[in-house]
């Protein structure tokens, strides 16, 4: 499981559900620090990223991954100046640029499976984008719906209750 919040922890299961190892970043604290607290903020919607634009997530993870996490997040603030990108897009860009960040960290410590499938789960479109570029780089990754977070948290939460009684 991906969860992808303001914390991204990806949490590694066993056959029998128990955790086996989990990993945290700050990926969605960072991308919320740049969108609302930098020079780049201008340049961004202040809201959260609700439908992502995968032409530019995917062009934002590429930058990273070519020229460094810090030049692709300034890239936001020309593709501004250039009229290049719409604001929304740009915040598609900025998440690209973060998720190929913490994927290379995955993918350099061994953590990125690309036979195990992979849930997705976190607030507003970053599960869709998460998943996107996941699936780019061939792993078997499913975002999930805010209802079937729903449904598993409940489950989750009955399971504990009755392990205790």
């Amino acid at each position: 499981l991906l969860n992808a919040g303001s914390h991204w922890k990806l949490i590694e299961t066993d056959s029998s559900s128990r955790i086996v190892r989990s990993r945290t970043s700050l990926g969605g604290e960072l991308m919320h620090a740049v969108q609302a607290h930098t020079l780049l903020s201008a340049s961004l919607p202040q809201q959260p990223l609700t439908a992502p634009d995968l032409h530019a997530l995917e062009a934002g993870a590429r930058a990273a991954r070519a020229e460094g996490l810090l030049r692709a997040l300034f890239g936001v603030r020309l593709l501004d100046q250039a009229g290049e990108l719409s604001a929304p897009s740009r915040l598609s860009w900025l998440a690209g640029a973060c998720i190929a960040e913490d994927m290379r960290g995955l993918e350099q410590s061994g953590w990125l499976p690309r036979s195990t499938p992979i849930a997705v789960a976190g607030p507003g479109a970053v599960p869709e984008a998460w998943s996107h570029l996941l699936a780019v780089a061939g792993a078997n990754a499913r975002p999930l719906s805010a209802a079937s977070i729903e449904e598993s948290f409940i489950a989750g939460l009955l399971a504990i209750v009755a392990a205790r009684r």
